[in-house]
């Protein structure tokens, strides 16, 4: 009799234990957030610098999103994508961070007011995107959704646009691009908004360099993302008490130099202040043209002219460095952009390609030009690099099938009738722009004369011979920062094509460029996320369907009844001896 009270003792305190244990156990990690990213690529892992700025965050920042409602399957992934990015960053700091998504057109039936709001939207930066959802019988419907969303922080509201503008590739890759992108947009707004010091970036001039309307699309951009810009002539000379500054001939907290596409040569005296900035941790962004091509030129010199090297006399100062910009002008075969010539017979434009204007694609493992759109050159220079002790990365580069022609180069408009041979184009991955890091050594160590040190001497500047560790980044295109103007006078971005009315990606490379030189947070380590996609046949999907239905719905039914069973038939044979 005590072993049958035994036994059902236990028949009924083990479920109530196990249903106790489960309860218990649901409490503990509803308060303690757990989580194992266990995919190769750490997709679901935050960077260490991310971390550290959010579980030190002390203002509350709130993140409102608008990728919500009726979603095709890419979109809702990438919906899924963000919630779950930010379901990592709460947990680091939970009382700091709060989210919500919304449908913001959501209980609206009339268009006019889905258009005000619409309008209200991207009043604050917010920018929809069309969609072209595909219906069963093959027809399509448009719906305009918001892949964006609205961070407040400190009083302040930043859009964030969570769908990558990528021309050239694939709507797959796009929308994974977004998901790797989306780490450094957001804790690059919050970093911005709790720091309100703003960094300055002078633009050089005095060399005949771009200036305020050529580049008004990079400046827009770079005071839209909370930088301020100067244009500085390093030719004036600028009085301090003991005479001429050396040294302070633009503002001394200047975080960057940007010396776009000079035509007139550097005196020594101005490489010696560019020099003394590096040396005292300046960075620059060099964007040089080492050969004197221009399309208007076909305009005066007819369809054919020579093209000769520009002497800018920064030849030695750049080999110091690291680097050889050639006097050259590259081809590629492979991928170009195309120029508007007018057909002889029909009288009507046609767009050509131009061998002259090679599409330049990224480094993919840096993250100043990781998973960006190709970019837009126009009479391009290769690159070589110089053995020292400087770390060079080569960021941009012509395709497989590049060739480059050494100066004097005859620029001759008819080559849009000749079709190229592929046997002459041959060199692969010709550098146009190149990451230089470390700690610099001066071009004029040794080299000054007696009578200009002593010169210095009376000013009281201290002449430095090697740099603290910095970077600078040197692009072969001069044109490549450069603005082009629509005929009705509208300011297009840097990168935009006018023939093809296509924009490439120079816009985005040059601001990453700029906020890789300029971060000294190391947030911008988060680009370098990588994401997998691992894709479906769609060929085997549609003819396995049915198969792969009853996988995933029959077989796990199958098994729980399976065991079910079993375990009813183990229960039996155990205790049919106490029946």
């Amino acid at each position: 009799m005590t072993i049958i009270n035994k036994i059902t003792a236990n028949k009924f305190f083990r479920p109530i234990a196990f249903l106790v244990l489960v309860l218990l156990l649901n409490l503990l990690f509803y308060k303690v957030y757990m989580r194992f990213d266990l995919t190769s690529e750490k997709r679901y892992s935050l960077s260490e610098n991310t971390i550290k700025l959010l579980k030190n965050l002390d203002q509350e920042v709130y993140i409102k999103v608008y990728l919500e409602g009726d979603l095709e399957a890419g979109f809702l992934r990438l919906r899924n994508a963000t919630e779950d990015l930010l379901v990592e960053m709460k947990s680091h700091n939970s009382s700091k961070i709060n989210y919500e998504f919304v449908n913001p057109v959501e209980n609206l039936e009339k268009s006019t007011d889905k258009n005000l709001v619409y309008q209200q939207m991207m009043d604050k930066g917010l920018f929809p995107t069309n969609l072209k959802i595909k219906k069963d019988d093959e027809s399509y419907k448009e719906q305009i959704i918001f892949p964006c969303m609205l961070l407040r922080v400190a009083g302040q509201e930043i859009p964030i646009q969570i769908l990558e503008n990528q021309v050239g590739i694939s709507p797959e890759d796009v929308l994974n691009n977004s998901q790797i992108a989306l780490e450094y947009k957001v804790i690059h707004s919050i970093d911005k908004a709790l720091n309100p010091e703003r960094k300055l970036v002078t633009m050089l001039q005095g060399h005949d360099e771009l200036d305020t309307n050529k580049t008004k699309s990079l400046v827009d951009v770079l005071t839209q993302n909370r930088y301020l810009v100067t244009f500085t002539n390093i030719r004036e000379k600028r009085q301090s008490s003991q005479g001429d500054s050396i040294g302070t001939w633009f503002d001394e907290k200047s975080d960057l130099v940007i010396i776009a596409k000079p035509k007139l040569p550097f005196t020594e005296i101005e490489k010696f202040r560019l020099d003394q900035y590096v040396m005292n941790g300046g960075k620059i962004l060099w964007i040089l043209d080492m050969v004197d091509a221009e399309m208007n030129y076909f305009n005066t010199k007819g369809l054919s002219y020579i093209a000769g090297g520009l002497e800018l006399n920064l030849d030695d100062i750049l080999f110091q460095y690291g680097v050889r910009v050639n006097q050259n002008l590259l081809q590629d075969i492979q991928d170009m952009a195309p120029i508007k010539i007018v057909d002889n017979e029909t009288n009507e434009p046609l767009l050509v390609p131009w061998l002259f204007s090679p599409l330049l694609t990224g480094n993919s493992k840096h993250p100043v030009s990781k998973n960006l759109a190709p970019m837009l050159t126009n009479f391009a220079s290769g690159m070589d690099t110089i053995s020292n002790t400087i770390q060079k990365t080569v960021l941009l580069s012509t395709s497989a099938y590049g060739k480059a022609f050494p100066q004097p180069v005859r620029v001759n408009l008819g080559l849009v009738k000749e079709k190229p041979d592929p046997k002459y184009f041959k060199t692969p991955h010709i550098p146009v722009a190149i990451l230089l890091e470390g700690e610099f050594e001066s071009v004029f160590k040794n080299r000054l004369s007696l009578d200009f040190i002593k010169q210095l001497e009376a000013i009281g500047y201290q002449t430095k011979t090697k740099s603290p560790k910095s970077k600078m980044i040197v692009i072969s295109d001069g044109n490549f920062a450069q603005n082009e103007v629509s005929p009705t006078g509208k300011i297009m971005p840097a990168g935009f094509d006018i023939n093809s009315q296509t924009r490439f990606a120079n816009l985005d490379f040059l601001l990453n460029s700029i906020e890789y030189l300029t971060d000294s947070s190391g947030l911008m380590i988060a680009r370098n996320k990588e994401t997998k996609v691992r894709k479906l046949d769609i060929n085997k999907t549609k003819s396995e369907k049915t198969t792969w239905q009853l996988i995933n719905i029959v077989l796990p039914l199958g098994i729980s009844a399976g065991f079910t069973l079993a375990y009813q038939y183990y229960r039996r044979r155990k205790w049919k001896n106490f029946d």
